[in-house]
């Protein structure tokens, strides 16, 4: 077993947003120099929070189901107590905040039980060794919605999010879903954080040869999140025939619309996660009237291999 991690604050990490509170008027910030940690403490009188430490001391990962994780009493004013309230950083990043992004917490926590063993044996083995940073977290909501993601201009509710600390997810019992929508949860999740590591790798080198197959199919410059009936006006062409994934492999897309370029991106990453290793569906069989859709999703399927995941042939 696992010994349970502590996972630090890095300089380039915010771990913890902290606010402070009075009751009767507002109490000066007070700089902390004590390091936050993310760690799960054992409950054994509460079988929930029990089974979380569980989870914890097996896989090191953190997980909460509230994103306010601890308070600690800092100071007295006025004879009132004054507090500092310890949340995840969910709507966090290195280049600003997502306002547009709200969730609704588990009625019950009892919920997430089913969950553990699924992300214990379905998600977190994908992540080992390959992110540059530690996953600090996980925080499981009941629901979420969210305007934009980045450059991806379109809604992604109920969607796994990529938080400064934590990877957002929505709850699941993995015994109510098929296989198929199994591998489509774990997708989904692996795809949105290796999107968001990979991105930048997009934007500086891989983009000039992705796009260029995608810009490969039409003479239109506008092929990126534009009118099917614009690129094709006689209405004899679909997403397939300008190298895009049929729309359900993009949440959000408008039907009728082209992707975004960064959402075209982030479906073929999702797309290699849910057939690496899948028995029942193989992506060159499905798509083999597409020459251009296997050469993209090749070389999506090349990028994750260079970072590290466990991609099949």
């Amino acid at each position: 077993m696992k010994a349970p991690q502590t996972i630090q604050l890095f300089y380039f990490l915010l771990v913890l947003t902290t606010s402070m509170v009075a009751c009767k008027k507002e109490a000066a910030f007070q700089p902390r120099s004590k390091d936050y940690e993310l760690t799960i403490k054992d409950n054994t009188s509460d079988p929930v929070d029990h089974a979380i430490f569980q989870f914890y001391e097996a896989t090191g990962m953190p997980l909460f189901y509230n994103d306010t994780i601890s308070r600690e009493q800092v100071s007295v004013l006025d004879g009132v107590p004054q507090y500092t309230y310890q949340t995840l950083a969910i709507r966090y990043s290195l280049t600003g905040a997502y306002a547009g992004l709200s969730w609704t917490l588990l009625p019950n926590k009892e919920m997430l039980l089913p969950m553990l063993p699924f992300l214990k044996e379905k998600l977190l083995p994908q992540l080992t060794n390959v992110y540059p940073y530690p996953l600090s977290s996980l925080f499981i909501v009941s629901s979420s919605r969210l305007r934009s993601f980045g450059e991806i201009t379109y809604a992604r509710n109920n969607k796994p999010f990529p938080g400064f600390n934590s990877l957002m997810l929505i709850n699941v019992n993995p015994a109510e879903m098929s296989d198929s929508a199994q591998r489509e949860y774990i997708a989904d999740a692996l795809g949105i954080v290796t999107y968001k590591m990979l991105k930048p790798a997009y934007d500086k080198g891989l983009a000039d040869e992705f796009d260029k197959v995608t810009r490969s199919t039409s003479a239109d410059p506008k092929i990126y999140f534009n009118m099917l009936t614009v690129l094709s006006p006689d209405g004899t062409r679909k997403l397939e025939d300008f190298s895009f994934l049929p729309a359900h492999f993009t949440s959000g897309l408008a039907a009728g619309w082209t992707p975004l370029r960064q959402a075209d991106f982030l479906s073929y990453i999702e797309a290699v996660f849910y057939y690496n290793n899948n028995p029942t569906a193989h992506f060159e069989t499905d798509f083999a009237a597409y020459p251009l859709i296997i050469k993209k999703y090749r070389m999506v399927q090349k990028m994750l291999k260079n970072v590290g995941f466990n991609i099949a042939d």
